[in-house]
């Protein structure tokens, strides 16, 4: 079976190109397990209008908008804005 090049794919594409051009980006910084001993804070830069997910072995993570994880974050297909996210671990 030939399967298709993932770094030629328009997805591909469209992260090199916003990769080059900080205008077409959108910050999105994560906590992960906040206000434990295993809290930690990761930033990634994705392309504007691409949704965000945190896939863990097993499922993919919920996110959330607020340090004490009670308010869910909805991804959206048209999001361009910075963000700031919590995900519990464990």
């Amino acid at each position: 079976v030939d399967f298709p090049n993932p770094f030629e794919s328009e997805e591909a594409k469209v992260y090199a190109a916003a990769a080059g051009d900080p205008a077409q980006c959108r910050n999105i910084k994560v906590t992960y397990a906040p206000d434990t001993d295993k809290e930690q804070t990761i930033e990634y830069s994705i392309p504007k209008g691409y949704s965000f997910y945190i896939f863990t072995d097993d499922y993919v993570a919920d996110k959330y908008t607020d340090r004490e994880c009670t308010k869910v974050y909805e991804n959206s297909v048209d999001a361009v804005e910075d963000l700031e996210l919590f995900v519990p671990l464990g």
